[in-house]
């Protein structure tokens, strides 16, 4: 008989909250949407997303805590901060997060090589970190998280950039400064005002100008300030729709002069799709890479600007500044993909803009390729005539596979071979250029070694496909490899 009252009141329970979460669901749709009752769908009808916003909007309000802590920090005054789900954000802030000394120091040395390998083609590169929220309003961090202040993983990993002279500019400092003029971060977003964004971005041409001693000019604008309602951290509470639309303050840029520029995407596959002629855009580039030509900007150059979610707030000053800017999310291209990019597109500079929580990240020093196509751009940083496999004074040892006829490797047979002895040169790089003939597709491998005692090795190698018929490869090699004898296979 017990047991026959408790499934009764546990009917009850269960047809009372069916029939309340219906109620509730449609009212809320309809206070913010002006419903269509033919579309609402039965998944909306009884989601619970409701009911935890009233519960999490109640919660916060009254007692100022968060009921989602992994992704929602509560901090003071109206702030609050990504919780530790994110790139271990907040055991990075409070100096426990667990890395060690020789991992920065790979690390460093590997982005040193990235830096190093722009800048031995003339290309401008600078890193600059977009400080989290938490490190520049830790005076709004709840009292049982306390910033370490010079005792972070950022700390650490500045140190060494400055010491192995990487162009690493941390915002901090800068950020702390104007913290008393306008609001720098959002509230209740993880982003940064388009204030702070400005702040980051007029630092960063500074910071581009003193390295490089160059003199880019930057657009002149004021702020005007608007409000809005809740930003992504009151969206993982689901309490936006709770929150008065002027809860939060933000700014927008107000230009002295505009230029109308021509805005495209960029597919996955990095190609550029036709763009479009528009007003100043504000490029987000989480979803789609994209691209801008402004044929009036201040400054001729071309950028690319490798960047994260921080990058669209600072996006309508950069495109007022250069001529032409690729915007990629810089987790979409690293290595190879990007060498050929920028080889291909030949920026003049490349800006990796890095939120301070993903600084330590491997994919952005994911290692370049050495050996690349030619191109024309390139000519001025090569040696002339160092080499002629026509000419007998230069040593090289060849199979049966092939013969040489007017400057061309004719294959008759396959796998032909061809290792050249040791050369030396003043310049960084070579240029390999080879006619070939071949019976069938087929593809040229070049395979190099770091010193010459070591096997050839495939990780050690450059391959691109030939055709049936006349192939002419064209390659910039860095000179290193040529004094420990190139071998050349098709």
């Amino acid at each position: 008989m017990k047991e026959k009252k408790l499934v009764y009141y546990f009917l009850i329970i269960a047809i009372s909250l069916t029939s309340f979460l219906p109620i509730v669901n449609l009212s809320f749709t309809y206070k913010n949407n002006k419903i269509n009752l033919q579309s609402f769908s039965k998944k909306q009808l009884f989601s619970t997303d409701n009911i935890e916003a009233i519960r999490n909007y109640f919660v916060y309000k009254a007692f100022n805590i968060s009921l989602n802590t992994p992704q929602v920090i509560a901090g003071k005054d109206k702030f609050l901060f990504l919780g530790n789900n994110y790139a271990s954000v907040i055991d990075k802030t409070n100096g426990s997060f667990l890395y060690t000394n020789k991992d920065i120091d790979i690390w460093t040395n590997k982005l040193k090589e990235v830096q190093d390998w722009h800048e031995e083609r003339g290309i401008k590169f600078i890193v600059i970190v977009a400080s989290n929220k938490h490190t520049i309003y830790d005076d709004k961090l709840p009292s049982k998280i306390q910033y370490k202040e010079d005792k972070t993983i950022t700390d650490d990993i500045m140190r060494l950039a400055q010491d192995k002279n990487i162009h690493m500019l941390n915002l901090k400092s800068f950020l702390r400064n104007e913290k008393t003029n306008k609001q720098l971060y959002i509230y209740t977003d993880t982003h940064w005002t388009n204030y702070g964004a400005s702040i980051g971005f007029k630092n960063t041409i500074q910071y581009l100008n003193s390295i490089y001693k160059t003199a880019y000019k930057i657009p002149e604008y004021n702020l005007t300030t608007t409000t809005k309602g809740g930003g992504d951290l009151a969206s993982f509470l689901k309490i936006n729709q709770l929150l008065p639309k002027d809860y939060d303050v933000n700014y927008n840029f107000l230009f002295e002069t505009t230029n109308k520029v021509c805005h495209g995407k960029l597919t996955k596959a990095h190609t550029l799709k036709k763009c479009s002629i528009t007003n100043n855009p504000i490029m987000g580039i989480n979803g789609t890479d994209q691209y801008m030509i402004n044929k009036n900007s201040l400054n001729k150059e071309k950028l690319l600007l490798l960047c994260d979610s921080f990058g669209t707030a600072n996006s309508q000053p950069y495109n007022e500044t250069f001529n032409t800017i690729w915007k990629f999310h810089y987790g979409h291209i690293s290595g190879n993909a990007l060498s050929d990019f920028v080889l291909e597109h030949k920026p003049d500079i490349v800006i990796y803009q890095i939120v301070e929580r993903a600084l330590f990240n491997w994919g952005i020093v994911k290692k370049l390729a050495e050996i690349t196509s030619f191109s024309e751009s390139n000519k001025n940083i090569l040696e002339k005539n160092i080499f002629d496999i026509n000419n007998s004074k230069y040593k090289f040892f060849k199979n049966n596979q092939f013969h040489i006829e007017n400057k061309k490797l004719i294959v008759t047979q396959n796998d032909p071979i061809i290792i050249l002895d040791k050369l030396s040169t003043n310049s960084k790089f070579v240029n390999l250029k080879v006619n070939i003939q071949s019976p069938i597709d087929t593809r040229f491998q070049l395979f190099y070694k770091e010193n010459e005692k070591e096997p050839y090795k495939e990780k050690n190698s450059y391959s691109v496909g030939i055709k049936k018929g006349d192939n002419l490869i064209n390659l910039i090699i860095p000179s290193k490899y040529i004094k420990n004898k190139l071998r050349i296979e098709a």
